[in-house]
């Protein structure tokens, strides 16, 4: 309400309470009015698809029998949910994405490490060397399952633009945590013998401890350097607060920031990644895997006594390391950055 307005002087004027309770009576409808206005005008700029998704789901949230109901969602949904995560997720905008409406993907890739251009004429040698280096990686994509509440009433009287909007919002946070654990997890397994992860103990950032880890970062399996502008650490919060961020920069006698890492690095938090380790890697060695398909489904049997809706979305995901370039560091004994002065 906005104290002083003229649409509510009725209601503070009132001298009894039953003036007020039929002032109040009608501005409730009045509000109600307003949001079915809103409803309507949001509606129209939906595809039919998505409007009848988001009807079916807006009566499955307020307990409305109905005829069964398409449980998935709008491929065109789908797309904007995966473009919304890319913008906010910097490691999946990274990785290499592919879409996919198949449960099984094949991915032809290259042994060789990179593609040949010749101005010469293709000799056998050049041919033996393309066609004898690819190989096939069969995918079987997994159920990636995103959960989140939302509150019956506070659906009800909502528009399905409202509804969609916060159906997304949801999703992309989810996802984005199942994601990037999966890809940072895939890292790890990669340096992975018998259940013993291999890690690299480092005590700084500097670049007499670190260039050559990055240099085996940025070689693919047959010892060809990649070109990147960046790489990736991936640790957790704890680990990051208390480890790797007072390694990764110091401040300089004039009182400007400068990085420690030698090589530009964007680090990222995520949980899954054990205390006390950080992964090393080069995204665009990770090919990762997204259905076109998303299937929603509400329940109310975990909180029905507070009309709360438990909704949950399935997605098939996959995920593939290209090679075996990252790195796991062992950040134990890592020490906080300062400036050193060299004596002549």
């Amino acid at each position: 309400m906005i104290l002083g307005s003229n649409k509510y002087e009725t209601f503070f004027n009132a001298t009894s309470k039953e003036e007020a309770e039929i002032a109040l009576q009608s501005l409730i409808k009045d509000e109600v009015m307003n949001m079915n206005i809103v409803n309507q005008s949001c509606n129209i700029a939906m595809s039919s698809e998505s409007k009848k998704f988001y009807e079916g789901l807006k009566n499955k949230l307020n307990g409305i029998n109905q005829a069964v109901t398409d449980p998935y969602l709008p491929v065109k949904d789908v797309e904007d949910v995966l473009q919304n995560i890319k913008t906010d997720s910097k490691l999946v905008s990274a990785v290499k994405v592919l879409s996919t409406d198949r449960p099984l993907v094949d991915i032809v890739l290259n042994g060789g490490g990179t593609d040949r251009a010749t101005f010469e004429p293709l000799t056998e040698e050049i041919t033996k060397e393309i066609t004898g280096k690819v190989r096939i990686e069969r995918v079987t994509l997994e159920k990636l399952t995103a959960y989140f509440q939302i509150a019956q009433d506070f659906c009800r009287f909502q528009s399905l633009d409202y509804l969609k909007k916060l159906l997304v919002a949801n999703l992309k946070e989810a996802m984005i945590l199942g994601l990037e654990d999966k890809i940072v997890n895939d890292m790890i397994a990669s340096q992975t013998v018998e259940s013993v992860v291999t890690s690299t103990p480092v005590t700084s950032f500097e670049a007499s401890v670190m260039l050559p880890v990055i240099k085996q970062v940025l070689k693919d399996d047959n010892g060809r350097t990649k070109k990147r502008d960046k790489i990736f650490m991936a640790v957790n919060g704890d680990t990051y607060f208390e480890k790797v961020a007072p390694a990764m920069q110091v401040v300089n006698v004039q009182g400007q920031t400068v990085e420690v890492m030698p090589f530009p690095t964007e680090v990222i938090t995520v949980d899954s990644v054990p205390n006390n380790r950080a992964v090393l890697f080069d995204a665009q060695a990770y090919q990762l895997v997204i259905g076109k398909q998303m299937e929603v489904s509400v329940s109310d049997e975990f909180k029905f006594l507070e009309d709360i809706k438990v909704a949950k979305a399935v997605e098939l995901c996959a995920g593939l390391c290209l090679d075996k370039s990252a790195r796991v560091l062992d950040v134990t004994n890592l020490a906080p950055a300062f400036i050193s002065v060299k004596q002549k």
